[in-house]
């Protein structure tokens, strides 16, 4: 079969793949309408971020332009908060282009803003947000979101357990927070890495704790991701049967929600279930499928899956010609992305590596102002010691003096006041022997004359 007849069929089988769009699409009129009409810059600001959520996992071209309009509004109204949450959603569209570098400064200046407790002030958060009511727990719930890109950042890395410690983290937070939300995203992410490290028994406790929290939350677009881990434990296990039940569920509510990225691997995990069970007709309905929602996302990886799993369903068919334009296709596209990731994380590697170093350097640097300062403050302690020493030794030396002086003196006085005393006993015995003798004289001269 030529390329050509291969590409119609596939056209054919993805009719009732793109039809369904069109409701989801008729859903997002109104948030637009907004956009193009309202020119309150604050409900700009709002539905800005919820147009950016809708797409970022149906259109991440449109989600990224429409989260730069939301960054450059939220600047404009002074609304850092905001300008955290619609950067943590740039950092995921980078991490999806595997450009990890960008997405941990992104997660980092998110990160700033969050931890600055002055942002809490004049925030805005809409009456309908769980926390209308507490502009703190409003702040601080832009950590879960730093958690969560984090651990997506390291996840892709290669050092998943660094990821999963930032997504407990994020359950931990969540817990504080009392919020269900992202105990959605941080249980089924713990749940899909202990999957990708061949722990189906960790993978299905988190991917159950994820699932009773998709009932409890609004977060409803990731209970197909869920549903396909699910799944895929039941795979590993053999268990055809069940396995196919959850990717069959997962694929039809990814297909309600219009969750594109869902929708591509749940149909992908089918592909996988019907070669498996030696079904090449059904394996080419869903790699199809497949394969053409990785066109519509423009995502690379997904388009190599599915071109290698078209091409495995057409060997089987015994249509070698597909069979080979499919797989050419998937190692070229393949090759090209694996040598992107690779760059990429080797770029990553190093960035990590340099920022180690700067951390350290500045830690050192720290380290070395604060003795300094400290010996600083010793050698002026000492100063000041030395000068307090010296003035307490003056004083002391002038008092004692003082004291010699005064004591001195005082003999002196001692001494003159015992002179006094004796003079005024002198002069009054003078004046007593005078008296005396004039008391005696007078009788004397009487007799005398007599």
């Amino acid at each position: 079969m030529h390329v050509k007849s291969v590409l119609k069929v596939m056209l054919l089988l993805l009719l009732p793949f793109f039809a369904r769009a069109q409701p989801q699409k008729r859903e997002l009129d109104s948030q637009l309408l907004v956009i193009k009409n309202i020119a309150n810059d604050t409900v700009k600001m709002i539905t800005l971020i919820n147009i950016a959520g809708y797409y970022v996992e149906r259109n991440r071209d449109s989600a990224m332009l429409y989260v730069e309009n939301g960054i450059a509004i939220s600047k404009k109204i002074k609304q850092p908060l905001w300008v955290a949450d619609f950067l943590l959603l740039k950092a995921y569209l980078f991490q999806k282009q595997a450009n990890l570098i960008l997405s941990l400064k992104l997660c980092n200046e998110a990160l700033a803003i969050a931890n600055d407790q002055r942002n809490e002030k004049n925030a805005f958060i809409p009456k309908d947000h769980e926390f209308a009511a507490d502009p703190s727990k409003f702040r601080r719930g832009i950590n879960l979101g730093v958690f969560h890109q984090l651990g997506n950042t390291y996840s892709i890395a290669g050092n998943k357990e660094k990821a999963i410690n930032y997504f407990k983290n994020e359950i931990q937070l969540s817990s504080e927070l009392n919020t269900k939300n992202f105990l959605v995203t941080s249980n089924m992410t713990i749940g899909s890495i202990y999957l990708e490290m061949d722990k189906p028994d960790s993978a299905f406790f988190y991917s159950k704790k994820a699932l009773e929290n998709v009932l409890l939350s609004r977060w409803k677009i990731y209970e197909g991701f869920i549903l396909r881990d699910i799944g895929t434990i039941y795979f590993k296990k053999g268990l055809l049967d069940s396995a196919k039940y959850y990717f069959q569920r997962a694929t039809t509510v990814n297909r309600d929600r219009y969750n594109i990225a869902g929708e591509i691997g749940s149909n992908n995990s089918l592909a996988d279930l019907y070669n498996k069970k030696n079904q090449p007709d059904s394996m080419l309905y869903h790699a199809s499928a497949a394969l053409g929602l990785a066109n519509q996302l423009k995502s690379a990886g997904a388009i190599t899956i599915s071109t290698e799993q078209v091409a495995r369903a057409w060997e089987m068919l015994g249509n070698a010609d597909s069979a080979l334009t499919y797989l050419t296709l998937s190692k070229k596209v393949g090759d090209s992305l694996q040598k992107n990731l690779n760059d990429r994380l080797i770029q990553f590697q190093n960035q990590t590596f340099d920022d180690q170093i700067r951390l350290e350097n500045e830690a050192q640097e720290s380290v070395a102002a604060k003795n300094k300062i400290r010996t600083n403050a010793l050698f002026i302690g000492l100063g000041l010691l030395s000068v307090l020493t010296f003035v307490f030794y003056r004083n002391t030396l002038q008092k004692h003096k003082a004291n010699q002086i005064l004591q001195s003196t005082l003999t002196n006085l001692k001494s003159t006041q015992s002179q006094l005393i004796q003079s005024e006993k002198m002069a009054s015995l003078g004046e007593l022997t005078a008296g005396i003798a004039h008391e005696i004289q007078n009788p004397l001269n009487f007799v005398n004359n007599f």
